[in-house]
């Protein structure tokens, strides 16, 4: 089976690396045990379990497969990505970019259906279902898969990023990299004294706080902060055509009334929730805004 087994340069590419201490504790395990997960093949394409081949390769050992059938080489990719999203060894950027690219090439197989069988595809192109069902999928929010899209885009079409994911490199410290020289560099300061430890609590926070983790902040605030305040103006919409109509009501649809009465509280309590979700989003915003002036006022180099 060795040999027949084919080698997809791109599907390849899709699979993060491991580290040379992953690779060699995968390789010892293997050696002492075998290889008891079988590969899984496409026909005769290779799509999980890379490394394994190689080790088993490497080491003259036998090893099991089994077939999967896919649509398209993008179905494979997708079941790929999906697959990879259930390791524990990824980084932060590693899985931002799988489940972008999952979110980003359903939107792209949408439209390209839509451009082919819709006289105006523009109109019925949505990503909010695709979103939603891959939030569910992995345990996180619509926000953050949209995300994640756009930080796949942006790693798919620079190499350096790519590159940088790859290796396990976070795509923020390759962007601190670029910056002029200087740009980064702390204030000119006298000779250091004993540190205060509350600045010493700040600079701790600071490291923990990515430029990435900011970002992912901020924008995710904002999105909760907008979904929230749309849902209370629609509704705040519904309860007053809600109030409307139950005052066109005579003495006789009393049970109707009352019934309406009931929908309206229960419009009016979902709108303090959206309202009080709001005021939290808004709040931790706040927080976050203070936490980086605090740690920007003691000086830290970025």
């Amino acid at each position: 089976m060795t040999d027949s087994i084919k080698i997809d340069p791109e599907f390849k590419s899709y699979i993060p690396p491991l580290t040379d201490e992953e690779f060699a504790q995968l390789e010892a395990n293997i050696v002492e045990e075998g290889c008891r997960d079988p590969l899984v093949v496409w026909g005769n394409t290779l799509i999980d379990g890379h490394n394994r081949y190689d080790i088993c390769k490497r080491n003259g050992l036998d090893f099991a497969t089994v077939q999967k059938e896919f649509a398209d080489r993008e179905a494979a990719l997708d079941w790929m990505d999906a697959h990879q999203l259930g390791r524990r060894n990824l980084t932060p950027d590693q899985r931002r970019l799988l489940l972008g690219r999952r979110y980003n090439r359903v939107k792209r197989s949408k439209e390209q259906n839509l451009v082919q069988n819709s006289p105006n595809p523009q109109s019925e192109v949505s990503g909010g279902n695709t979103a939603e069902r891959l939030a569910k999928e992995h345990g996180v929010s619509r926000a953050t898969v949209e995300r994640a899209a756009k930080f796949a885009d942006e790693v798919d079409q620079n190499p350096e990023y790519k590159a940088a994911v790859e290796t396990g490199k976070s795509v923020a410290s390759v962007k601190r990299e670029q910056e002029p020289a200087g740009s980064y560099a702390p204030q000119s300061k006298p000779e250091p004294e004993p540190e205060d430890p509350a600045e010493a609590k700040l600079r701790k926070q600071y490291r923990a706080l990515t430029d990435a983790a900011r970002e992912d902040a901020y924008v995710g605030l904002s999105l909760d902060l907008q979904d929230a305040r749309a849902k209370h103006k629609e509704q705040a919409a519904e309860i007053k055509a809600l109030k409307d109509q139950v005052k066109g009501f005579d003495g006789d649809q009393a049970e109707t009334i009352r019934r309406q009465a009931q929908t309206i509280r229960h419009k009016e309590s979902e709108m303090f929730r959206a309202n009080e979700k709001a005021d939290k989003a808004l709040a931790r915003a706040r927080h976050l805004e203070r936490e980086l002036a605090d740690i920007k006022r003691v000086g830290i180099a970025v």
